[in-house]
């Protein structure tokens, strides 16, 4: 049932969550209030008890040489996990990513989790403690959203970093042989997902695809225009064979249309007429529903060619080719037709 994988998705979390504590200052005014020094906190992932201990405590460096840690510090720590209901999305649902050797990486819909954290300051007086308290609160109202790079799939993904609470406490008790120690304590929940393993998604090597003029399926006289068969080479990912008619054919009451203009022009009694205003010989062109088609010049208007008034003979159907090569994307809408298929693999 399980298979190994690592997609890091904690790891990059508390990694990103250090980060934004990881560029904090303090600073030193003399009597006339200007700044005379300002010195970088240092940053380190681990318990509050530990550096706790580490204050109160001189460490050992050799037998007699003593040291005791340097403040002002910060550290971080990530406090546990659980479930989150209420972003539960659909478990079958797929996101795609990058394509490599010719396959697409999906990965299931991902499992939304809450993350606690906490995050202390230990200062040796107040005031450089308040200066990091200030350096904080404004950017949590209560959140701070952070984009992380979970995977090659799951990109740029906005995590709400939610601050809960904020307490403030001070070592007092003992001798005047004690260090003083003020620690400021901060409890975050950050709002993130686990993901699971990515697999490779097959590539698309045929697809079939039917249009219909009309979204009536009830209608057993409703028209096929076009059925077309598109067959991606194996040679290339990119190359597309089209297999489609040329004409003439009805769109939107016009008719007779084609799909290029050589066609129209032999379909033209008058193949070196030019209408006036234009300068297309033998034919002239109409863009329906963002695709280009050519008719003919030369017909008679009402009888052998028609401007959206044309009605169609369902006993006789007339094909509709889809586009080839002059679709224009701004001007693809919606124009009411259906569709429906089958892809293999």
């Amino acid at each position: 049932m399980f298979s190994y994988y690592n997609n890091e998705s904690l790891r990059k979390l508390v990694v990103g969550f250090g980060n934004l504590f990881n560029d904090m200052y303090v600073g030193k005014y003399n009597n006339d209030g200007d700044l005379i020094e300002k010195d970088r906190v240092p940053l380190t992932y681990g318990p509050k008890e530990k550096f706790i201990r580490r204050i109160k405590e001189v460490s050992t460096i050799s037998d007699i040489t003593r040291s005791r840690i340097t403040l002002p510090r910060m550290g971080f720590e990530m406090l546990g996990m659980s479930y989150d209901p209420t972003r539960k999305a659909n478990k079958l649902r797929r996101t795609s990513g990058a394509v490599s050797d010719g396959e697409a990486e999906t990965s299931f819909s991902a499992v939304p989790y809450l993350v606690n954290f906490g995050l202390y300051t230990f200062t040796r007086n107040i005031d450089e403690n308040l200066q990091l308290v200030e350096q904080i609160l404004p950017y949590f109202s209560p959140e701070f959203i952070i984009s992380v790079n979970f995977n090659d799939v799951d990109k740029k993904v906005n995590v709400p970093i939610v601050l809960t609470s904020t307490g403030i406490s001070e070592i007092y008790e003992g001798d005047f042989s004690e260090t003083r120690s003020i620690t400021t304590t901060f409890s975050f929940i950050a709002k993130t997902y686990v993901y699971g393993k990515i697999a490779p998604s097959p590539v698309v090597t045929q697809s079939e695809i039917r249009m219909f003029e009309d979204t009536d399926t009830d209608d057993p006289t409703r028209e096929i225009n076009s059925v077309e068969i598109i067959q991606v080479k194996e040679t290339s990912t990119e190359d597309v064979e089209i297999i489609s008619n040329t004409g003439p054919f009805s769109v939107d009451g016009y008719y007779p249309l084609y799909s290029d203009a050589e066609d129209a022009v032999a379909a033209s009694p008058s193949p070196d007429l030019i209408r006036p205003g234009e300068t297309t010989v033998g034919y002239h062109t109409h863009v329906l529903s963002g695709v280009r088609y050519y008719m003919p010049n030369g017909l008679v208007m009402g009888e052998t060619q028609f401007h959206g008034d044309y009605v169609i003979d369902f006993g006789v159907p007339l094909p509709r080719p889809e586009p080839q090569d002059d679709r224009t994307p701004d001007l693809d809408a919606n124009d009411g037709r259906t569709t429906g298929g089958t892809i293999g693999y």
